[in-house]
């Protein structure tokens, strides 16, 4: 395998990891139930969640060019 899909596969999997870590944390979850929109909490998981997705936007196209 190519390392650089070895490193993209890790960079899009440690990105989703990360998400999955903040936005299922009881802080934001409370937040969110609660209709609290502006806290910073939940700014903060949408700007990982941007992140996420520009990461994956960077890094998808350049590991299907290779096949």
């Amino acid at each position: 395998m190519d390392e650089s899909r070895i490193w993209g596969s890790l960079g899009v999997l440690l990105a989703v990891a990360g998400l999955a870590v903040i936005a299922l944390d009881n802080e934001f979850l409370t937040a969110l139930s609660e209709g609290h929109v502006g806290e910073p909490i939940v700014f903060y998981v949408v700007g990982v969640a941007l992140a996420v997705l520009v990461t994956i936007v960077i890094i998808a196209p350049s590991m299907t060019a290779g096949r």
